[in-house]
């Protein structure tokens, strides 16, 4: 008797595992679909452009001529013809920010700098403006390469290790 509730509680669990798996809450797959006979920009420096493509589920599943995509579908996949028409890739930027754009300038013009030279000639209008142990801030600036091909580094007039911006 034991055993028999034993192996009801294990084919229960079993049975419940299978139900509630998480392939049970995966969306059905999407049907593919091909596009061919057009110009496929691909952003691949080995494979610039292509004819065809076929897609499912949102992932690019082939790309190339028309017959090297075509012999990889099934009786089943949707083909639109593009007739010559460029398929360009996409991006979808939801990273952004608005109140901050418009309000940017609220407080003055935001300057534009190329340069150290620029930045620092900056850094010294805002010390004789703001004489004093007063922070300035350097807004829109980003340590790169465009100013004058190096990184800046941070420098301290007291010993001690310097610190990056």
């Amino acid at each position: 008797m034991i055993s028999r509730i034993v192996l009801s509680l294990a084919f229960a669990a079993l049975l419940s595992a299978q139900t509630f798996s998480a392939s049970a809450f995966r969306p059905p797959r999407t049907r593919e679909v091909m596009y061919y006979n057009g110009k496929i920009i691909t952003m691949d420096p080995e494979q610039p452009v292509a004819e065809a493509l076929t897609l499912a589920d949102g992932r690019i599943l082939a790309v190339g001529t028309t017959q090297q995509v075509g012999r990889t579908i099934g009786p089943a996949t949707k083909q639109i013809n593009l007739n010559g028409r460029t398929v360009v890739p996409g991006l979808i930027d939801s990273h952004v920010h608005p109140i901050g754009a418009a309000l940017a300038e609220m407080d003055g013009e935001i300057p534009v700098m190329g340069s150290f030279a620029e930045l620092k000639a900056h850094v010294e209008q805002e010390m004789r403006k703001n004489p004093g142990n007063a922070l300035i801030f350097v807004p829109k600036v980003y340590s790169t390469p465009s100013l004058s091909g190096a990184t800046p580094r941070a420098r301290r007039s007291t010993p001690g290790p310097a610190t990056a911006p």
